[in-house]
This record gives structure tokens, sequence and C-alpha cells, in this order.
């Protein structure tokens, strides 16, 4: 049955009487915005919080380091793995962990490329499927990257991540239709297929792949659109792509180009930010707010206003610019260099971090129409999400009035969650997307509000539940 407008009215009432979990593994000190907590000589390049560790995964020729932070003024080394890695992006699916291109304690050549972090102390490689996920023995196997696009891997042709390489499920080539063939870096969100820069390769495409067998390319932005290396990162509906100076975008004179993709047939350069106000070549978000750094300077700027909030002085300098991540009220600055591997801790807020987590963006759109049977659901969540919390019973696909789906729900370094039904939806049906009061939940504890948008495969949608709650379409 679909809610009524009393129901929500109910559940938005519900909202004050909630409060956030004690965070795991986070501290209940606070400080002054700005304070520097704590620097040590252990950095890394890909790094994720999960069940209360901070696991820092070094470069090459470096480590692999976990460390108890929640007296953030004397973080604790737990565990040390003597490889490292490079890489810039990951995925998970629960606890099941995928790090760019491969994880240290397995290597680079397992056809098991996935770890297990359920236990942080002792985390071991995934060998058995989760669910139609395969994680066990996936036919694709090493290194790990069709997760991006995942359940469909493409290429110079497409093919089946859950199939395997043979037979390809179609010869289509969507690097060559874009005029992107120097190696763009490929991501979806929903039913959007991005190609997006990296070193050796300029400007964005992106498709339209709900039938992921007949790729549509929507538009095509072709000149100085720049992003360092095999990173990219969305907040809300814009890609944001760093280049590392004021040598970026169409006037060459900006690091930081924010680009609106809510009509992917018509990508635009939203605003650009230049690098004093954004420095570096990464960037990560806490709902409003960007956070990136480089060398000397580190910021936290308002994406809405448009303006710095506040600045952040590694001492003693200098900090790399791999990884600026929000922790409920602190911030991570970390980074592992060929000669330098160095972490930092700062307060960004003179307060613990209460706010909860929101969807920023999702596709479908409410309300959407003649959605394909093959359609995967892609949402925006800035946030640094508790991992442990995404999965398919807080994220729930099902047809209208109907029980949830089986699915497979991927939480990404980017900010992006895809929700991939195990099997075609069916055609002429409404199906709702539906967030659980409480469910995901981000590192410091607080839960989103319950949320819903209807979608259907057919000409209508069903119910009287067509807009978000609390989204303005």
């Amino acid at each position: 049955m679909a809610r009524t407008f009393q129901g929500w009215l109910l559940a938005a009432a519900a909202l004050t009487a909630t409060s956030p979990l004690a965070a795991q593994g986070l501290p209940t000190q606070t400080w002054p915005a700005g304070t520097q907590l704590s620097m040590w000589n252990h950095g890394g390049r890909i790094t994720t919080f999960h069940r209360g560790y901070l696991y820092l995964g070094g470069t090459e020729g470096q480590g692999t380091w976990t460390y108890d932070i929640a007296n953030a003024q004397s973080p604790q080394l737990v565990r040390t793995v003597q490889t490292g890695v490079n890489g810039h992006a990951w995925a998970k699916v629960g606890d099941v962990f995928w790090r760019q291109y491969w994880i240290p304690e397995i290597g680079d050549t397992s056809p098991r490329p996935f770890q297990n972090l359920s236990n942080m102390l002792a985390p071991t490689q995934q060998t058995t499927n989760v669910g139609a996920f395969p994680s066990g023995q996936p036919p694709l196997g090493w290194p790990g990257n069709w997760l991006d696009t995942y359940p469909y891997h493409f290429g110079d042709n497409i093919v089946d991540a859950r199939v395997g390489w043979w037979p390809h499920a179609a010869q289509v080539n969507v690097r060559a239709i874009a005029g992107m063939t120097s190696g763009p870096n490929m991501w979806r969100l929903g039913n959007l297929l991005f190609l997006t820069p990296s070193d050796s390769q300029n400007g964005v495409a992106v498709f339209d792949v709900s039938n992921p067998l007949q790729p549509v390319l929507l538009d095509r932005l072709i000149g100085n659109y720049r992003q360092y290396t095999n990173a990219w990162q969305v907040w809300r509906h814009y890609l944001v792509l760093m280049f590392g100076d004021n040598t970026n975008g169409p006037q060459g004179n900006a690091n930081t180009l924010v680009i609106d993709f809510s009509d992917p047939t018509d990508l635009t350069l939203a605003f650009t930010i230049p690098y004093d106000d954004l420095p570096g070549r990464y960037v990560h978000f806490q709902d409003q707010y960007a956070f990136a750094g480089r060398f000397g300077r580190g910021t936290k700027y308002n994406m809405e206003t448009r303006q710095v909030s506040q600045v952040f002085t590694p001492t003693p300098c200098c900090a790399g610019d791999f990884q600026w991540i929000p922790l409920g009220h602190i911030v991570l600055a970390s980074s592992s260099e060929t000669d330098n591997s160095r972490s930092y801790l700062f307060s960004h807020q003179p307060a613990l971090d209460t706010t909860r987590p929101t969807v920023g963006y999702h596709l479908p759109r409410p309300g959407a129409t003649h959605q394909h049977v093959r359609s995967t659901v892609g949402l925006v969540i800035n946030e640094t999400l508790d991992g442990t919390t995404v999965n398919p019973q807080t994220i729930q696909l099902r047809p209208l009035g109907g029980a949830p789906l089986p699915t497979t729900v991927i939480h990404t370094s980017y900010n992006v969650v895809n929700i991939v039904p195990d099997a075609e939806l069916a055609a002429d049906t409404t199906y709702e997307v539906r967030l659980v009061q409480d469910g995901v939940r981000d590192v410091a504890g607080n839960g989103i509000a319950a949320y819903s948008f209807l979608f259907s495969t057919g000409a209508t949608v069903g119910g009287d539940l067509i807009f978000a709650h609390g989204f303005q379409p």
C-alpha cells in the first residue's frame, strides 16, 4: 500500500524523537574548529574508516596500517602489513572491500580480489559470494574495477561481470563512441555511465545504460576538462573535477570544475573554484561541505555559498593531497607519497556531528516512467557512511505494496550507492525505493531519515507517493 500524506507527517514528527547513536571508534571530546589534534608518519592513498578503525593503504614500498583514533590526540597503531599499493578509489558490499587496484594482503594476481573487513584486526580474503554478488570466485576476477560499473564491464566489448569475459553481452565500445580511447575513468550512477578524465584523457562523456547492452551517448564535453589520475568525485547532481593548479577548465583559470549533470543530455559547467579556495587534486564531502588540501593548506569549503568555511594549517608542513576525509566532527588529512607518508587529524567544527546524512540526488528521478527492466538505482549520499549499514535491509527496492527484492548494494568512496537488482525487473510495474528510518548511518552514528520515491517500468506510476519525501524534484 502506498504511504499516505498523514503517514509521512507521523514519520516527520518522529525525527525529533531520535538521537544519534554513539559513534563507533571516533572521539567524543570536542575542540575549537581548526585545531590540529595529531600528526604521525603513516599515511594512505586509499583510506577507509570501517567498524571503528582507520585503514590506511600506503603506496608501493611502504605499508598498510590500521589505527584506533578514538583518542584523536594520540592515535594507536593496532595492525601493520608490510606492503602497499597505489590507487585512488574503493568499493564495498557490506563488509566486503575492494581497493583500487588491489588489496595488499591479497596481492595483485588473486582471482578473488576482495577482503572481508568484519574483523578489522584480522581481515580475511572473501572466498564466498554475497547473495548474487560474485565475490567468492568472480568470473572477471582480478583486479575488480568492474565494481565501478557493476553488473556490466564496459571495455572493447560489454561483458556481464556475473557471467565472465565470454560470451560478450554486446559488441559495443563506449570509449570509441565517445572518442575517448586514451583511458578515461568509467563509473556509473544508476542508469548513467560516466567517462571522466584521467592522466591521459581530457573531457567528459555520459551514456544512458538503462539497457546496458545498447548504450546511448547523451552528451560530451570536449576540451580542457581535467581530473588528476584515476579519481572522480560526485556532490549531489554535480561531477567535481580537480587538477592541482589553476589551469583547469575552458578558460584555464581554475583548479576545480563543478559540472551539473541533472540534465545528462546537456552537461553544464555550473561554476569553478580557484586553487586557494579548494587546494589539491581530490575532494571529500560532508553534507554541503567539501574538504581538500595540499602541502601547507587545507580547506573546508561550503559548496552552497561558495565560500571557505575553515582553513587548516598542517604542522609540521607538509601534508599531501590524497585524502581529506571528514569523520564526524574531525577531518583526516592523509597521504602516502613516494618519499613521504603522513597523516593529520583536525577538528573542523566545535561540537559533535549530529546532522543526519541525506540523499542529495538519485536516479531514477521521482515518478520516472518507462524505466528499463535492467535498470540500476543510484543514490548520492555526501557523507562518510558506516559501510555496515549500507545494505539491502536499510535500502530496499520493491514492487509497490510488495516484498523487498534481492539486490546487491554497492557503496563507493565517491559517495555513490548503486542498488542492483539480482534479477530483471517486471514490465509495467511500479517500484518503490525505500530508505528505512535510521537504517543507513554515518560514521558519527547519525541515522538517515525515512525516505522513499517511486518509478515505473511502464507508462504510469501507481500509488500516491510519486515524489520523494523531503526532496525537491
